[in-house]
């Protein structure tokens, strides 16, 4: 129960837009759009949707400040526009498609279509001063533009920020099968630190560990991964440079293969701020060898070794869109 003297902060945003994209599509299994591994070939897409976030902070004292809140955030969307559930009517029975329970973009627009996108509870541990916990489900990204995980994840987090030094622990749960027996769960672990070196540089350093017992039964072993990654970052009047570098390894992926794999991730990236804008470059190359796509999306359980980095999530891209994220947390931060 929280006491009279309650601090309530309200927030949202609303968003509409209309997406033309080449962008791949995607089979049944794996990662990537739409929850499978991208396919070859895809048809141009385009359509309109909309989306409203609204989020509540729920502070218990003013004095406490954002030392102790509750967080949560609902959101109502992706809502096409036509989108809907096929079978439908109107009241007469036969006229239009009128939508009931679903996303509502259909003639009628009733849906049910309110979720939960997070809910959090954080607080600071008082015996060390920049020390802070986090555990619910809430939104997470890595440093390095999102190539390994972007997205909502249920976890803890225990994070410290002071001084010159920023740095957190974050545990996730992918998957949850017998809650009796862990040995079929699917657990995600990072540590994360940053450390700024001067007034204009800064460097960092992250390791994640991916525990895919999930799929253990299918491959007879425990699936894993690892990313081993830094980062500098530095500016030089109007220009900030960005570089980094991440090493990949792991055996099993997503219960397709049996192999092991290997690669790296190499990204330069620099901004030129102007008056009136800004104007960024950014050169990335991600190793891979040829046939390493078959590889992994054949589910053939080959046992081969390939040179290939891969990650939980990423965007692969085969022509230009235009999207939003939303909000995530990058080093501990809400962006």
């Amino acid at each position: 129960m929280f006491a009279k003297e309650d601090i309530l902060l309200v927030g949202g945003d609303f968003r509409l837009r209309s997406v033309l994209s080449n962008i791949a599509a995607a089979d049944a299994t794996g990662g990537g759009e739409s929850g499978g591994f991208p396919t070859q070939d895809g048809d141009v897409k385009s359509f309109f949707d909309t989306r409203l976030r609204l989020y509540w902070d729920f502070r218990p004292s003013a004095e406490l400040g954002e030392r102790l809140r509750v967080h949560y955030r609902m959101e109502i969307g992706d809502v096409r526009f036509g989108g809907g559930v096929a079978e439908g009517s109107d009241v007469s029975g036969n006229l239009f498609p009128v939508i009931g329970p679903g996303s509502g973009g259909g003639v009628g627009a009733d849906g049910v279509n309110v979720e939960t996108k997070n809910i959090f509870l954080e607080f600071a541990i008082p015996p060390l001063r920049g020390l802070s916990f986090r555990g619910g489900i809430f939104g997470y990204g890595d440093r390095y533009d999102f190539n390994i995980l972007a997205d909502d994840f249920a976890g803890l987090q225990l994070a410290y920020r002071r001084g010159a030094v920023q740095a957190h622990f974050v545990y996730f749960k992918f998957f949850e099968g017998d809650t009796r027996d862990n040995a079929d769960d699917s657990d995600w672990f990072g540590v994360d630190g940053e450390l700024r070196l001067g007034a204009a540089t800064t460097a960092a350093a992250t390791f994640y560990y991916w525990l895919d017992r999930e799929h253990r039964d299918a491959l007879g072993f425990d699936p894993f991964q690892f990313w081993l990654g830094g980062e500098v970052t530095t500016v030089l009047g109007p220009l900030q440079l960005n570089g980094y570098v991440i090493y990949n390894q792991g055996k099993g992926f997503f219960g397709r293969r049996r192999g092991k794999n290997r690669g790296f991730n190499l990204s330069l990236a620099g901004d030129w701020q102007l008056r009136f804008a800004t104007v960024g470059l950014q050169v990335q190359y991600i190793s891979g060898e040829e046939g390493s796509k078959q590889q992994l999306e054949g589910g053939a359980k080959d046992g081969a070794t390939i040179d290939a980095w891969l990650s939980y999530f990423n965007r692969m891209y085969q022509g230009p869109e235009i999207l939003s994220l939303g909000p995530h947390h990058r080093r501990g931060r809400r962006l």
